[in-house]
């Protein structure tokens, strides 16, 4: 299978003459690559190194902690948290 790359420049952040035709074409281009692969690679969002760092710091301090601590977060009716290791199921078997 082949990696999904979908180009985001034309929807970036940055880009302040996205048209409504730009953003449904990422879209469906997204929805397409979820369907058929799973994941996508983005390519040209916008996001910056810095804020990437960021994120992946502030990921790692979360699920460095306790799993009792972490459990104060699980996943609620919006479908919003966390969710500890095995609870969701993947596949059909």
């Amino acid at each position: 299978m082949k990696l999904p790359v979908i180009d985001f420049a034309s929807c970036a952040i940055r880009n302040k003459n996205v048209s409504p035709k730009d953003l449904k074409y990422v879209g469906d281009s997204i929805v397409k690559a979820f369907h058929s692969a799973g994941f996508v690679y983005l390519k040209d969002t916008g996001v910056s190194e810095n804020d990437l760092e960021k994120v992946y710091k502030s990921a790692k301090q979360f699920f460095d902690l306790p799993i009792e601590k972490k459990k104060e977060y699980n996943i609620n009716k919006d479908c919003f948290g966390y969710i500890g290791v095995g609870v969701e199921r993947n596949s059909a078997q």
